[in-house]
């Protein structure tokens, strides 16, 4: 007798918890479930005056079910925000994947409507998916403030690409990058794959992704957020395990606090999403981000594996606001 095991959840990016998740199901036969969520971001007057009266809304979708044999797994949640819906940007945020295939993951929304959407994860051919989140920017009526975007490196037959700014900055901005999409080949020793934004100026940016050494990927999908320099409303930036130990020497637990560059004057709501995964591939691709400690001078990450799972090196990027 085969027993069907489904836990889904919506929690706000405030309220997570960190140290290392325990999976004991197998993968899943496709699932749909649709949790009505509305989260709205208390705006002050300076960010109702700058921001034209609206601020993004943030959250995380995640789900684990399971049935033996049958890999295709779908989570959908439907979310609804305020004000008017124009765009999400997704992150993937945690991973843990059946290392015999390749890791087939991918974020995206359906049904994108002016109060909401729904945010979708799955996977597709023999990939075995035990758990993925993600987590979003749902940007409303203040799309404007924050330019974001996207690469896709099978659907724009590019692993790079120059984005031009819409209008010049008066001095670089910080871009955060993060997957939402990967397609990664078990060769070589390791998983590795990573995001970037270089050659940041007034006026554009080259964004793209990558593997290296033995590994390969076939597609990556990368969104990504540029925050002005001199933005009162945002903080941005990343972290990596590279600042706790050498990759030579991989690790389970990761955690570090971050100060923002100057604090903000409430606790924020806070994005995050991975940007670079180097971990051995003889083993179950198992990663996680986390934060607690929040607070307007910043947070403590958390970036962990389970079971016999071990991270050389993985980093991710963060939107605070």
């Amino acid at each position: 007798m085969i027993r069907l095991h489904a836990f889904l959840s919506f929690i706000l990016l405030a309220s997570t918890t960190s140290g290392a998740w325990y999976n004991p199901y197998p993968p899943s036969r496709p699932v749909t479930r649709y949790v009505p969520v509305k989260a709205e971001y208390p705006l002050g007057t300076d960010d109702v005056e700058t921001y034209g009266g609206s601020a993004p809304t943030c959250g995380q979708a995640t789900e684990q079910v399971t049935e033996p044999g049958i890999n295709d797994v779908v989570t959908t949640k439907n979310v609804t925000w305020s004000p008017l819906l124009r765009q999400v940007t997704l992150g993937l945020s945690a991973l843990d994947v059946d290392k015999a295939n390749n890791i087939r993951v991918r974020a995206r929304t359906t049904n994108l409507k002016p109060d909401g959407a729904s945010i979708q994860v799955d996977t597709w051919g023999n990939t075995k998916l035990y758990w993925a989140d993600s987590n979003y920017v749902a940007w409303g009526e203040c799309a404007s403030t924050l330019e974001h975007g996207t690469l896709h490196t099978y659907e724009e037959k590019v692993w790079s690409k120059y984005v031009k700014f819409s209008e010049y900055y008066d001095a670089p901005p910080t871009v955060v990058v993060s997957f939402y999409h990967l397609d990664l080949k078990p060769t070589g020793n390791a998983w590795r794959v990573r995001a970037y934004a270089n050659d940041i100026t007034t006026t554009g940016f080259t964004v793209g992704a990558e593997s290296w050494a033995s590994s390969e990927a076939y597609a990556v999908g990368v969104s990504w957020i540029a925050v002005p320099a001199n933005s009162t409303t945002f903080r941005a930036g990343s972290y990596s395990t590279s600042a706790l130990h050498d990759w030579r020497n991989p690790s389970q637990l990761h955690s570090k606090a971050l100060a923002f560059s100057s604090p903000l004057q409430h606790n924020p709501s806070v994005f995050t999403g991975l940007n670079y995964i180097d971990m051995a591939n003889d083993r179950n691709l198992r990663i996680k981000l986390t934060q607690d400690s929040i607070s307007g001078a910043g947070f403590t990450w958390h970036i962990d594996s389970w079971f016999d799972s071990k991270i050389m090196v993985a980093s991710a990027s963060y939107l605070a606001w």
